[in-house]
């Protein structure tokens, strides 16, 4: 009997700083194929040259363009694409525009990986 081959979902990790970046691809490539984005304007080019992506995990506070910015943009190309906001400024007002964007979760920084993981598999299963 043929083993099936199950597909690994497609996460775009967005955040100015390159140790959280990948630290968190360490930890999550042997789950999810991961791409990093140092920006937003580079992680939209990922999504404009049709680049396969189930889930958009972002800093909220980023140069140039912010999270939740990103995430607005990034769903006019994709308008169904799921999407986080990692934080460490949980302030009201940007978990009410964070909301207001889409964003199924919210993770405070510091946080814990396997805290990361419970809420990317909770949204990735919708």
């Amino acid at each position: 009997m043929a083993e099936e081959k199950i597909q690994k979902a497609t996460i775009l990790v967005v955040d100015d700083e390159n140790l959280l970046r990948w630290s968190l691809k360490e930890h999550l490539t042997p789950k999810y194929n991961i791409i990093l984005a140092e920006r937003g304007e580079e992680a939209l080019g990922y999504l404009k040259n049709g680049r396969n992506i189930d889930l958009l995990i972002t800093d909220i506070r980023m140069d140039a363009m912010d999270g939740v910015t990103l995430i607005e943009l990034a769903r006019s190309y994709r308008p169904a694409l799921d999407a986080m906001i990692m934080t460490a400024y949980d302030s009201e007002e940007n978990i009410k525009r964070a909301k207001r964007a889409g964003v199924l979760r919210i993770i405070t920084k510091p946080f814990a990986v396997e805290e990361l993981e419970v809420a990317i598999e909770e949204t990735l299963e919708g």
